[in-house]
């Protein structure tokens, strides 16, 4: 066999190596681009739950300060309305 042969089958088989090589590194490389972008979807999934999960807080503490404000309402219309508390026997709102 003429040694310019086997100095081609040899360059051949190790382009042929590279190539497999390289060719992983984009398969795995393309493997982790769909990771990543599947990752980012789930992350802006989860930011847009919280968004809405901090609203509907928000909202809720806005309604509890509306009850604490009328039950605050409510309680010093009854010291007003209780005798033992000072306050007449009844509040103007009552004489209306």
């Amino acid at each position: 066999m003429p040694d310019w042969l086997i100095i081609a089958i040899v360059v051949i088989v190790i382009v042929l190596i590279v190539g497999a090589f390289l060719g992983g590194q984009r398969a795995r490389k393309e493997q982790r681009r769909k990771q990543a972008a599947g990752q980012r979807k789930e992350a802006r999934a989860r930011a847009q739950e919280a968004d809405e999960a901090e609203l509907e807080a928000r909202r809720r503490a806005e309604e509890a300060e509306k009850q604490r404000r009328e039950a605050e309402r409510l309680e010093r219309r009854a010291d007003r309305t209780d005798p033992d508390k000072g306050g007449p026997t009844r509040t103007r709102e009552e004489r209306r």
